[in-house]
């Protein structure tokens, strides 16, 4: 038989399946555990390797090595496939290594670390990390995937996760603060993030309500919080984080409905690694929920409220807020103490509170047609 690469139903490939089956003279069908990781680590960017080569290093026939690189470019990997000399990557590419980005953490993170997994492919990181052991007290767990197959934004969107290009990972937290203190916390870490980002070189970086990253005036990194558990109990915070960091190499002709960047795109010379850029996010979670827990939360907001402000993207923009239900015109004036929108509106300031609505700068059309409607009422009165 020929190597196949095994697929989801919905046409998904499976990196962690077994992707060849060889005839074998002696036994029959024999299983070759030949792997996307274990195939990508034997290419490189400096020369090509030829397909021979690779065949003879997994057992496996032309034809296998062939398959599997096809699905490697499925994937979004760009491999050149010269004929007479062979395959090279593009670009150089990294994988995860756990042991690496432990070593890359601060020994202060580092010691209330209970469990670090990184998995090829998941569906999404969230809902997996879900299932592991609530760490103790001031510990946490993170599980990061090469690559999501279902990764969630806000509201359900879906977050492009190409295989082996960003950071995409999720923190495992024992919150103890309680349902009711989670609200400010969401704009809170999405600022510990834009710090860290703008501490790596990264220029003109801001945050925009209530838990997104810009860099440019683009998107390139977001948090989605999940917490279950009671009010004035102990919960489960889940913090899942996707920060774009190669997607210029490997993304080609994916429709994305907003502008994205990454950073290599916007610090071509970073010397950091893609794990020790995860390792800074980790600390960078980490640190701000520890300092989140170690304040009182009656006067917490008041300093979050002026934080918020130096890094605000959307500040004094006219913006259109969109619900299920219906949309709101406003300008955007900042966050209340308890992690809100503050909408002024033409019936006055309104506070849109965390995870119910999505928030996009409304065009200078709509602005327009408002700014006409309203002379025409005017005139009519």
């Amino acid at each position: 038989m020929k190597g196949v690469c095994g697929q989801h139903s919905e046409n998904k490939i499976f990196i962690n399946s077994i992707v060849a089956i060889e005839l074998n003279d002696h036994t029959g069908l024999d299983i070759i555990m030949l792997t996307m990781s274990k195939l990508i680590k034997s290419l490189s960017h400096e020369q090509y390797v030829s397909g021979q080569l690779l065949a003879e290093r997994f057992a496996v026939t032309r034809a296998t090595i062939n398959n599997h690189i096809t699905c490697l470019q499925q994937l979004g990997v760009q491999i050149e496939c010269i004929p007479g000399r062979g395959y090279r990557l593009q670009h150089p590419l990294q994988l995860h290594d756990v042991e690496h980005i432990k070593t890359s953490l601060a020994p202060t993170v580092a010691q209330c670390l209970r469990e670090l997994h990184c998995e090829q492919e998941l569906e999404s990181t969230n809902t997996s990390i879900k299932n592991y052991e609530l760490p103790p007290k001031h510990h946490f767990s993170v599980l990061i995937a090469e690559r999501q197959t279902a990764g969630r934004g806000r509201r359900g969107r879906t977050w492009i996760s190409p295989y082996a290009a960003n950071i995409t990972l999720s923190l495992l937290w024992n919150w103890q603060a309680g349902m009711q203190n989670v609200g400010p916390l969401s704009p809170f870490l999405a600022i510990q993030l834009a710090q860290m980002l703008a501490k790596l070189g990264l220029s003109e970086v801001k945050v925009k309500w209530p838990n997104d990253i810009y860099c440019v005036d683009k998107k390139i990194a977001g948090l989605l919080i999940e917490c279950s558990g009671e009010a004035n109990a102990n919960c489960r915070l889940v913090i899942g984080l996707g920060l774009n960091v190669f997607m210029s190499r490997q993304l080609r002709d994916q429709a994305i409905d907003q502008a994205w960047t990454d950073v290599i795109t916007q610090h071509p010379a970073i010397t950091m690694d893609r794990d020790q850029i995860a390792a800074a996010c980790i600390e960078a979670l980490v640190t701000g929920l520890q300092d989140y827990e170690s304040q009182s939360y009656e006067t917490f907001g008041d300093g979050l409220c002026e934080q918020w402000s130096e890094w605000d993207w959307l500040a004094n923009k006219t913006v259109r807020v969109d619900s299920e239900t219906n949309s709101v015109h406003g300008v955007a004036m900042g966050i209340t103490d308890s992690g809100g929108l503050r909408l002024v509106t033409q019936e006055g300031e309104q506070e849109i509170v965390v995870g119910e609505v999505s928030v996009r700068e409304a065009n200078a059309r709509e602005t327009s047609a408002r700014e006409t409607s309203a002379r025409d009422t005017s005139a009519r009165e």
